[in-house]
């Protein structure tokens, strides 16, 4: 199965259309880095498939004990590494 990490900040709309395009037969976990410490990604704004909803896994730069630290990109993708079930 496939492991998909998504590093994303203030672009829900960019997000919905990724979501939407993804293969739920495919994939087993998505793992969305949100790097806006100011707003919480919420998805209920986007509709999705209930298969991919399930395995969509959100994590906040306070997850990581980010705060005001700029370009994070780096870790997110170190990150996705270490937590993937698929790795």
């Amino acid at each position: 199965m496939i492991t998909i990490a998504i590093s994303t900040y203030n672009r829900l709309s960019q997000l919905s259309q990724c979501l939407t395009s993804i293969d739920s037969t495919q994939v087993d976990e998505i793992l969305i880095f949100n790097d806006d410490e100011k707003n919480k990604l919420n998805l209920k704004n986007i509709s999705l498939e209930t298969s991919i909803a399930d395995c969509i896994n959100i994590y906040e730069p306070s997850d990581f004990e980010f705060y005001d630290r700029k370009f994070r990109k780096p870790f997110y993708i170190n990150k996705a590494l270490k937590i993937s079930k698929n790795f």
